[in-house]
């Protein structure tokens, strides 16, 4: 009986032993559980300061996008503004632009063809008087694009002391072919056929200098005479000599 109490109280201790290491054990592994879980906020307080700034840094992006998107609505309202500002100052310099072609079309649908032929005996009146600055100014002050050009010591050159006498024979606006394809109908009634009989002293008489436009003898010329919109007068735009066609052989 006393062995069997003996044991008992053996077994009893190491059960107290067995538990009180256990209790030990589960101390230590419930504090290594709150150490891990306070080093798991800390992490997690860290990540949610780190996504609050993320947030806030967002946030802010945000409102500067807004405000840059207002400015731009802003500018685009203002520049909306401008470009209808613009397509009515550009209509309204398109209708008098418009007004000004009709006008001029007027002034040159209701020109009279001698007042334009004036011109011309003008000019011719300037080469018979050998006033040759002012022949020269008549035909290229307003030469239009193109128009083969001769300065003034080279103008001279053909008529000076040679050019004795020039007749205007006849004149007629021209209903040559060329002269529409050139111009076209409106044009082609101010370009005049101009048909002149020259005189030249015997010296210069067969003397014929590369571009010269008068020569001893019959000249036909095509003289083109415009309108300035600016100076509101008519003027010589261009004279050329005028060639027959050829003939074709039979």
């Amino acid at each position: 009986m006393k062995k069997f109490i003996l044991v008992l109280i053996c077994i009893a201790i190491l059960l107290f032993f067995v538990a009180f290491n256990y209790l030990i054990w589960d101390r230590d592994k419930k504090a290594e559980d709150i150490e891990n879980l306070k080093w798991t906020n800390a992490n997690n307080i860290s990540n949610i300061n780190y996504l609050t700034r993320q947030i806030e840094n967002l946030q802010e992006e945000k409102k500067a996008l807004g405000e840059n998107i207002t400015v731009l609505e802003e500018d685009i309202e203002s520049l909306n503004g401008d470009l209808e500002e613009a397509s009515s100052e550009i209509e309204g310099l398109n209708s008098v632009i418009a007004d000004k072609d009709a006008t001029i079309k007027v002034i040159k649908d209701q020109v009279d063809s001698d007042f334009l032929y004036a011109i011309i005996e003008r000019w011719a009146a300037a080469m018979n008087a050998e006033d040759l600055a002012a022949a020269h100014e008549m035909l290229y002050s307003h030469a239009e694009e193109g128009t083969k050009y001769f300065a003034l010591p080279e103008f001279k050159l053909m008529y000076e002391g040679k050019l004795d006498e020039m007749t205007i024979v006849s004149a007629g606006l021209t209903e040559d072919e060329d002269a529409e394809d050139n111009g076209g109908d409106l044009q082609k009634k101010y370009i005049f056929k101009v048909d002149i009989s020259a005189v030249f002293s015997p010296e210069a008489a067969t003397e014929v200098l590369p571009g010269q436009m008068i020569v001893n003898g019959d000249n036909s010329l095509l003289i083109k005479i415009d309108f300035d919109e600016a100076l509101k007068e008519w003027f010589i735009v261009n004279m050329t000599r005028f060639e027959e066609p050829a003939q074709p052989l039979n």
